[in-house]
């Protein structure tokens, strides 16, 4: 049987993964029949005859198509469902409830909205408040496609939005209150009620310093956490502590059924620790991360009381199989494959270390804490996240600390507040002092990990990682030939980070224009010298320095920047330039506005007669001419730069438009220099506004291609029709980074290629 659910489990996944479904059986038969042959050969009493063979293959052929076809059906369901770009600006009448709790924000909130069409993200001013009171509404609203910004090296909020069974966006126009159906009142109630427990806790942490961190563990809504919380979480490898994950969700079953077999309630224990998990999860908002952890705990625990006959793996195989047959979207998210992976590591180590269960605690916790720091370094290696050398300590520390102290404390603490509020004030103080030290520790840690300029790569750090290893086999009792052989595979298959295959992006001369929606960002890189041209937007709780810059580096092993440039000092350019500058440390840096700047330390002015080279690699300021004599317009102030790899060459214009344009072409024209704006490549300026890009600019540049920076949907109407109107009378290829996503120009002695990282990926989960 178990076969015949680990056949249905491929055949959900083979789903995301774009694979044939015909060539997929082939394959999944023929690695089923020689897995077969093989035990019948090394099991002389196997009882696996040919007929059963034939059943089994045929069995496990047959659960492998419907699971393929269940998860297209759901794919193509949900598909139909969501808001077409050509949709996008219509105003139509939805009716629903809340279900989920809101996000605010200084121009008002958004809320997730389940209506008869799907459920929606809606966003209102706060003169929409009264939508938050009502449990059942009729409302009037512009509709938007869930359609976001594609950077292959991170992970993609539009997946995300398509694993929630996110149709679209929304912005309130009307509220009307109305009757509830009886579903949507059962729905309805239970978000009301959580609404009234995320009031009641925010009034209650009014004035403490990390109640968002304390509402994420109560609620699982982490839209509270701020930006630098998050950011130390994430540095430090820890975030995952604060999303109800099985982490939580097992220790609050766990924890309920020792207490009742302690209690000599066993024959009861099962329903009521079924029932209390159940509660617990509504509580968090039936996320779907609460109920892959909810089925996996319950499997586990009838496994445990002996309630089915089945061993760990055989369990596991059983909990993937439930999880994928609720939601066959399952794998699209990250927390699916760390979920059931840790704990296949977990069961693997367990089994293949059996002396481990003898070790004392404290030692066994420090063993599983380092083989599971590997598993979780190579597959936050394979999604492109952040990987920190302190997040081994980190884990150690904080894991124990958030689920034995932090985490009963505040569920404890939240009961508590209902009947004895001052007491659980007090009781909440304590616990702020607590997270403060745990944040304190995972901050101070990572900086100095930073700071140490030792990585995982490092040879020092690999010696010494290595022999931490060495000792925890030594330790377990492994055999040396077992233990050598484990220590050379991690040691190949971790240190080497698909080295041959970034030692050839490193080799590279790409140009690349980053996805960061209405703003703009690039990264210049030549195996000598790596530029970073803006930062990109930063938000509230958003920054794409963080978020995509900073990513792009990790995941194509830049480990230096030697120049950041910023072409001028507004938002949608300079967002966050000073946690780059922190992060990243540049060896220069140059803007055309540096008093703008919240870094002015060794911050140079942009002006013309600038440049930077290195071998087959030139950089050249053409604007601006001079700071003084240039209008108060902070567009005009922005910094231009021609860049050469070999004979191609890019032209960057930061946001000059309009006269500004005018007076750079009639400069280099009056001065006979007007060789100088021929470009391959133009990069348009001002995300191509109306007044961006004339004629008499094009003229002389006469790009290849014309890059526009800009936002999906942007209330600038970016680039204007105009503009690609121009663009195309000059016979040049215009690309739009929210149609295109991010842009690779690979630049060799024999050309140019262009990489749209958008149109050319193959994901269902993308909108055109």
């Amino acid at each position: 049987m178990y076969l015949i659910l680990s056949a249905f489990c491929v055949g959900a996944m083979l789903v995301h993964f774009s694979v044939p479904i015909f060539n997929a059986l082939i394959f999944f038969t023929f690695l089923f029949v020689a897995l077969c042959v093989i035990r019948h050969a090394c099991h002389t009493h196997s009882d696996l005859t040919n007929r059963r063979l034939i059943v089994l293959s045929l069995g496990s052929a047959i659960a492998c198509c419907v699971a393929y076809t269940y998860a297209q059906y759901e794919v193509a369901q949900h598909s139909a469902q969501r808001v077409s770009v050509n949709e996008t600006g219509n105003e139509v009448l939805l009716q629903g409830y809340l279900c989920g709790l809101p996000r605010y924000s200084q121009y008002g909130f958004s809320i997730p909205y389940c209506s008869d069409t799907g459920k929606f993200h809606v966003s209102a001013s706060y003169d929409f408040s009264n939508l938050l009171n009502t449990q059942c509404s009729s409302i009037q609203v512009t509709l938007k496609s869930p359609k976001f910004s594609y950077n292959p090296w991170v992970g993609s909020y539009e997946r995300h939005l398509f694993y929630e069974r996110v149709v679209g966006f929304a912005k309130v126009n009307r509220v009307v209150e109305r009757d509830c159906h009886s579903t949507e009142w059962k729905s309805g109630r239970l978000t009301q009620l959580r609404l009234r427990i995320y009031e009641h806790l925010a009034q209650l942490l009014d004035g403490y310093e990390h109640k968002g961190l304390v509402i994420a563990l109560v609620l699982g809504h982490r839209a509270d956490i701020s930006i630098d919380e998050n950011q130390a979480l994430q540095d430090s490898g820890t975030q995952h502590l604060m999303a109800i994950s099985g982490l939580h969700v097992g220790l609050v079953c766990f924890g309920l059924l020792a207490i009742m077999l302690r209690l000599n309630l066993a024959r009861f224990a099962l329903p009521i620790v079924a029932i209390m998990g159940l509660f617990y999860i509504a509580l968090v908002g039936l996320s779907p991360s609460a109920q892959r952890a909810y089925v996996m705990v319950l499997i586990g625990m009838l496994v445990i009381l002996g309630r089915i006959p089945a061993n760990t793996f055989q369990a596991w195989m059983l909990a993937l199989f439930v999880v994928l047959a609720l939601d066959p979207l399952s794998p699209l998210s990250v927390g699916f494959w760390f979920s059931f992976g840790a704990v296949a590591a977990l069961l693997f180590i367990y089994s293949f270390i059996p002396r481990l269960v003898t070790l004392p605690s404290l030692l066994q916790l420090c063993v599983v804490q380092i083989i599971l720091f590997l598993f979780v370094w190579l597959a936050q290696m394979n999604f492109g996240l952040s990987n920190s050398l302190f997040s081994l300590a980190g884990n150690l520390i904080a894991i124990p600390w958030v689920s034995l102290v932090v985490l009963p404390s505040v569920l404890i603490l939240s009961l508590l507040s209902v009947f004895f509020y001052d007491l659980a004030n007090h009781g909440f103080f304590i616990v702020d002092v607590i997270l403060d030290f745990l944040l304190a520790f995972l901050a101070s840690g990572e900086q100095l990990s930073q700071s140490s300029g030792l990585k995982l790569q490092h040879p020092i750090m690999q010696c010494l990682f290595i022999l931490l290893l060495i000792m925890s086999v030594v330790l377990i009792g492994v055999s040396k030939w077992l233990g050598g052989s484990l220590l050379l595979f991690l040691y190949l298959f971790l240190f080497s980070e698909n080295e041959p295959e970034k030692s050839k992006l490193l080799e590279r001369y790409r140009l690349s224009v980053l996805d960061v929606g209405q703003g703009l960002s690039i990264v210049m890189q030549s195996p000598s010298l790596t530029i970073v041209y803006d930062t990109g937007p930063s938000y509230e709780r958003y920054s794409s320095a963080r978020h995509v810059l900073r990513p792009y580096f990790i995941k194509y092993g830049l480990n230096e920047l030697d120049l950041l440039v910023v072409s001028h000092g507004d938002a949608d350019h300079a967002g966050d330039s000073d946690w780059v500058v922190k992060t990243l440390r540049p060896r220069e840096i140059v803007s055309g506005e540096p008093d703008r700047l919240k870094t002015k330390t060794n911050t140079e002015s942009c002006l013309v007669g600038q440049t930077w080279g290195a071998s087959n690699i030139s950089v050249e300021v053409l604007w601006p001419l001079d700071v003084s004599g240039l209008s108060k317009n902070s567009n005009a102030r922005s910094c231009v730069l021609k860049v050469t790899f070999y004979d191609t060459s890019f032209l960057l214009m930061g946001d000059i438009e309009g006269e500004e344009e005018f007076d750079f072409v009639r400069h280099y024209y009056e001065n006979n220099k007007i060789d100088l704006l021929d470009a391959d490549v133009l990069i348009a300026g001002h995300h191509g506004a109306f007044k961006a890009s004339n004629h008499a600019f094009l003229k002389h540049v006469q790009p290849g291609y014309v890059v526009f920076s800009a936002g999906y949907a942007n209330r600038f109407n970016h680039p204007h029709a105009s503009v690609l109107e121009r663009i195309n009378s000059h016979a040049a290829n215009p690309l739009i980074t929210y149609e295109s996503g991010a842009i690779f120009f690979d630049v060799t002695d024999r050309g140019l290629s262009v990489t749209r990282t958008r149109s050319d990926a193959n994901n269902y989960w993308l909108l055109p």
